[in-house]
């Protein structure tokens, strides 16, 4: 290893691919929390 500051390019590339779907699926749960709270209220 060179030292801590060094990544591996597959496994940076894997946490960044992992980063994007948890962030998708974030997003999209939170689209459907709004969407659904009205109808949950009334």
């Amino acid at each position: 290893m060179s030292g801590p500051d060094h990544l591996d390019p597959i496994a940076t590339e894997a946490i960044g691919s992992l980063t994007r779907i948890g962030g998708t699926f974030a997003a999209a749960l939170l689209i459907v929390l709004m969407l659904a709270l009205p109808a949950m209220l009334t």
